[in-house]
C-alpha cells in the first residue's frame, strides 16, 4: 500500500495558499519570505510571495495573458495538502496560482475567464499515518523538478537536495554543526533518485554559498555555476581554498580567495571555464601564479605564458639530469679512454651541472 494518495477535486480559487518557502521563489539558501511555523494564511505572507512571484523571470504576466485569452486549461494539475480547516497549500504550481490570484483581483475580467479560474481542480496529497510527509513531497517534486520535465535552476535544485539532507542529517546526528555524512547522502539518493556524487556536489555549492553569503563577500545564486566548477577540483579546493570534506566549505581565509579571484568586479577567473586554469598552475606546482592572480600583477594570459615556460623548463631540467645519469654509468674518474675522451666527457658534466645550479635558482 502506498504512504499516500492523490485525489482529484475542484477548490475555491480564494482557498488555494501560495508555499511562502516553495524553492522556486528562493533567491538564494539562507533567505525565507517567513519561517517554518509561520501563519500562510496571513495577507502579508500571501501578499510577499505573489509579490516574489511576479518577477520577470517567472513569466506570471504572460500565463495571465494565456488564462485572459483561453480560460484557465487544466493542461498540468496543481498538487496541493490541506491546511487548516479550509485552505490548501499549493505544493506544485505555484505560478499558476499566482496568476489566477492576480486576475481575480481585476475588475475587467470578462466573464467566461472568471469562470475558469473561481473554481480550479487540484490533487490533493494526503499521507497514511506514520509516513513522512516532507520526504513524500520530496520525492514527489523531485520526479518533476530536481531530475524531471520541469527543472528548476541550478542552485534551486541545490538546495532542494541540500534542505532533504539536513532533515534526514537531524535523524543521524545529534549534534548542530553540519557535517558529511554518507549514509544520509545514500537516503537523500534513495529519495530523490538522484546520483549519490551529485548530491555531493549539490550538498558543497550550497554550503560555500552559505559561507560566503556569511562573510558578505558578494556571492548570488547566479555564481553557482563557478562554486561547482570549483569544487570539482579537490587538488585545487582543498589545497589553495582550504576546503574541509567534513563541513564541506573553504576556510575564511580560502572563500576570500576564492571572492577575489571569481566573485570581485575584477576578478580574473570571469568565466566557471576559466576555474580549470587555476587547477593547472595548483597541479603544476605554481601556485605562484595564482597569488599573482589575486593581486593583479599578471593578467591570466600572463600565468598562462609563464606555465607553458616553467613546463618548457622543467622539460629542459629533466633532459640534463637524464643525459648526467647517462655520463655517470660511464664513471668519468674511472673510464681508461684516451685524454681527450676524458676531458671531454669531465666538461661535458661540468657545464650541465652548471646549467643545472642555474635554472634550478631561477
Amino acid at each position: 500500500m502506498e504512504d499516500y494518495t492523490l485525489t482529484e477535486i475542484t477548490v475555491d480559487a480564494q482557498d488555494l495558499l501560495l508555499d511562502p518557502r516553495n524553492p522556486r521563489i528562493i533567491d538564494d539558501p539562507s533567505k525565507y519570505i517567513c519561517a517554518k511555523g509561520a501563519d500562510y494564511t496571513e495577507d502579508w505572507i500571501q501578499n510577499d510571495t505573489l509579490k516574489a512571484l511576479h518577477q520577470g523571470k517567472y513569466n506570471v504576466n504572460r500565463l495571465k495573458k494565456s488564462i485572459k485569452t483561453s480560460g484557465f486549461l487544466n493542461i498540468d494539475s496543481i498538487f496541493v495538502k490541506r491546511y487548516g480547516d479550509s485552505h490548501y497549500l499549493v505544493l506544485e504550481g505555484n505560478r499558476r496560482t499566482a496568476a489566477i490570484k492576480s486576475l481575480l483581483q481585476e475588475a475587467d475580467l470578462s466573464d467566461k475567464t472568471k469562470r475558469s479560474i473561481q473554481q480550479i481542480p487540484v490533487k490533493v496529497l494526503d499521507v497514511r499515518n506514520g509516513a513522512n510527509e516532507d520526504e513524500i513531497i520530496t520525492n514527489l517534486l523531485s520526479i518533476r523538478h530536481l531530475d524531471g520535465p520541469l527543472e528548476w535552476e541550478p542552485m534551486q535544485r541545490a538546495f532542494v537536495v541540500y534542505q532533504t539532507y539536513i532533515q534526514i542529517l537531524e535523524r543521524h546526528h545529534s549534534e548542530d554543526d553540519f557535517t558529511y555524512l554518507a549514509a544520509a547522502v545514500t537516503q537523500v539518493s534513495e529519495l530523490t533518485n538522484i546520483e549519490k556524487k551529485n548530491i555531493y556536489r549539490n550538498l558543497c555549492v550550497v554550503r560555500v554559498f552559505q559561507h560566503l553569503k556569511e562573510l558578505d563577500l558578494g556571492v548570488t545564486s547566479s555564481h553557482y555555476s563557478i562554486i561547482d566548477k570549483a569544487v570539482s577540483y579537490p587538488k585545487l579546493s582543498q589545497g589553495y581554498f582550504e576546503f574541509d570534506s567534513k563541513k564541506l566549505q573553504f576556510s575564511d581565509s580560502g572563500a576570500g580567495k576564492f571572492a577575489n579571484l571569481c566573485l570581485e568586479e575584477t576578478r580574473p577567473i570571469n568565466d566557471p571555464k576559466k576555474v580549470r586554469k587555476l587547477h593547472q598552475y595548483y597541479a603544476a606546482d605554481r601556485p605562484d601564479l595564482i597569488e599573482q592572480l589575486e593581486s593583479r600583477t599578471i593578467s591570466l594570459e600572463n600565468a598562462d605564458q609563464f606555465l607553458v615556460e616553467s613546463k618548457d623548463s622543467t622539460r629542459f631540467i629533466t633532459s640534463l639530469r637524464a643525459v648526467n645519469r647517462e655520463i655517470d654509468k660511464i664513471r668519468p674518474t674511472e673510464f681508461r679512454g684516451s685524454a681527450e675522451e676524458i676531458l671531454l666527457l669531465k666538461t661535458i658534466q661540468d657545464k650541465i651541472n652548471k646549467k643545472l645550479a642555474y635554472v634550478c635558482r631561477l
